[in-house]
Order: structure tokens, then sequence, then C-alpha cells
């Protein structure tokens, strides 16, 4: 009994999922033109490419790419961190993304996501439900969930 019981609270905390945005400044995002999501030195799965994919969804000018110290012509620096987890495939575990000011790389808008194994879902999934409310702009349903 106490197993079972266990193992139905295991499955309960695996299908959680959270979702905590600051969308910082409006009026500095409403000013924003141009995004540019910085690449993460150990992302081999093109995050930075899934990120900057749903900006352009929501009608932003976004690239993405590797870190560059002179970031010209940029409004917005894009920063985010993937976390990966097992359960019979790899999945998604969590994603954080900042908005950043290019020159003094301090975040001023930040946004969470975290899904168990239950719910999981796609990068491009993770990245508009943390982008949505960030930015208050509603991505194309076009949009690519690479």
């Amino acid at each position: 009994m106490r197993l079972a019981l266990a193992l139905a609270a295991l499955a309960m905390l695996a299908g959680c999922a959270t979702l905590d945005v600051d969308s910082g400044d409006p009026e500095r995002l409403a000013a924003a033109e141009r995004f540019y999501v910085e690449k993460l030195p150990a992302d081999e799965r093109g995050i930075e490419h899934v990120v900057a994919q749903e900006l352009r969804a929501m009608n932003y000018d976004a690239t993405s790419g590797p870190r560059r110290d002179a970031l010209d012509n940029v409004d917005v620096l894009v920063t985010y961190q993937d976390r990966w987890a097992w359960d019979i495939t790899m999945y998604m575990r969590r994603l954080d993304i900042q908005f950043r000011d290019p020159e003094t790389r301090e975040a001023w808008a930040t946004g969470t996501a975290e899904r168990g194994s239950l719910n999981r879902k796609q990068p491009g999934e993770f990245a508009r439900e943390i982008l949505e409310p960030m930015t208050g702009q509603s991505a194309d349903s076009n949009a690519s969930d690479e």
C-alpha cells in the first residue's frame, strides 16, 4: 500500500508544470526592434535558433549565433539555459530565457518554464510558452516546433 502511494505521488510530481515570468520593463520592450539570441556554448541542440524563430513568429527581428563581443545594432540580447532529462527518451525539462542589455548584459526580463516527463513539450513550445507572456505577443500559428 505504501509503495502504491509513493508511486502515485511520484507520478503526480513528474507531471507538474511551472511557468514563472517577469516581463520587466514594457517600455523598453516596446522600443526594442532587434533581438540577438546568444548560443549557449554547450548547446548542441540549436535552441538559439528555436528561440529566435519564436521571436520572429511574434514579428520581431531576431537573429542568433555565438557570443559576440560587439553587439552592434542589437536592442536586446537574449540568453537562455536549457536542461534536459532522460525518461525512456531525452526531453526538455526546463528552459530559462533572459532579455539583457547588450552592453552591460544586465537581465531586465526573465522567464522560466519547467515540465515533468508526463507533460513534455517540444523546445519551440517551451520557448513560446515563455516568450508570449514576456513580450505580450502571440506567435504566428505557422511557427515550427523543431
